[in-house]
């Protein structure tokens, strides 16, 4: 039995790992990438040592979100805003997306965190889903709370209504996996009555169309798709889990081979594997190697903590 701990401390090294692992590749395209002649094992270990465990941006927010929870005690907006902007403010930015950087200078230059968010049709871009793992965590017991929490945290940087469904949808993706869902099969449909009528709720349908026609991984990510927008890389993500659940490997080799936002896709990918699977589930010279891995494993465990006192009071 894997504890409900574990799958905390997965899901944060699951994140970090799967980022760090498609981090060499974000940009290329699927034709690119699916022009490696290495089989999946051989791959995943050029592409690590390429990467030498380092992540981006997806887990510099994430760290970023995790630390200003277990700091309050709880989801804060403004100290969630304020652990972004110190991470703006180090300069290490690492592959910062153009929303998150214009959201965060108008944080810098004064701006309250609810106006602080771009607003613009092309602010739907995956820099919330990708950080909203310790959210998800969090308020496992308490998905009303976890709805406010996911939105008001997408809107620091993506106050856009795709940007913050697909935040939504991938907190309340985790909350259930680390929960321990009885059934696997229950996790879109149930993911869609969640979300208020969006694209990304259409996307996520059309996924559970392709899993039960039965569609190859890699056919059905070529479908969804895998760039920066979020109606595309939430769907793609939970396809690339869904369709092998019972391997992490497997999981983020796909979200990879995809090509395209490769990072994102792996990293969110990543996130629900190890929520499913719990940290033994990941390899140990990645969890070993992976950077900053003592910090991730500190903040899942007070997340942890703070996630039985909520569900307790």
């Amino acid at each position: 039995m894997i504890s409900v701990r574990d799958r905390f401390v997965g899901c944060l090294f699951g994140l970090t790992i799967g980022d760090a692992l498609g981090s060499r590749l974000e940009g290329y395209s699927t034709e690119s990438v699916r022009r490696a002649t290495l089989g999946m094992g051989d791959f995943l270990d050029e592409i690590w040592r390429w990467s030498d465990g380092k992540w981006t941006d997806d887990t510099k927010m994430a760290i970023a979100l995790a630390k200003s929870i277990a700091n309050a005690g709880d989801f804060n907006s403004e100290r969630a805003a304020s652990s972004y902007l110190a991470w703006y403010d180090s300069g290490d930015w690492r592959g910062i997306g153009s929303t998150t950087q214009q959201a965060l200078a108008n944080l810098k230059e004064g701006a309250d965190w609810r106006s602080s968010g771009i607003k613009a049709d092309w602010a739907a871009g995956n820099g919330t889903a990708m950080r909203v793992a310790p959210i998800g965590l969090l308020d496992m017991r308490n998905s009303a709370k976890l709805r406010e929490d996911a939105r008001n945290d997408a809107i620091i940087t993506h106050n856009n209504h795709e940007a913050i469904q697909g935040s939504i949808a991938v907190a309340y993706v985790i909350s259930r996996l680390v929960s321990n869902i009885n059934d696997l099969r229950d996790l879109i449909p149930s993911t869609v009555e969640f979300l208020e009528p969006s694209d990304i709720l259409l996307q996520l349908e059309a996924a559970q169309k392709l899993l039960e026609q039965g569609t190859p991984v890699d056919d059905a990510l070529v479908e969804l798709g895998t760039s920066g927008y979020v109606v595309e890389t939430v769907p793609s993500a939970l396809y690339s889990f869904l369709a092998n659940p019972g391997s992490f490997e497997t999981v983020v080799y796909h979200a990879i081979y995809a090509g395209n936002d490769t990072d994102t896709t792996a990293a969110i990918a990543g996130a629900f594997a190890g929520a499913h699977l719990g940290i033994q589930g990941i390899p140990l010279s990645w969890r070993t190697e992976v950077e900053g891995s003592d910090t991730i494993r500190h903040l899942a465990q007070e997340i942890y903590d703070l996630a039985v006192q909520s569900a307790a009071a």
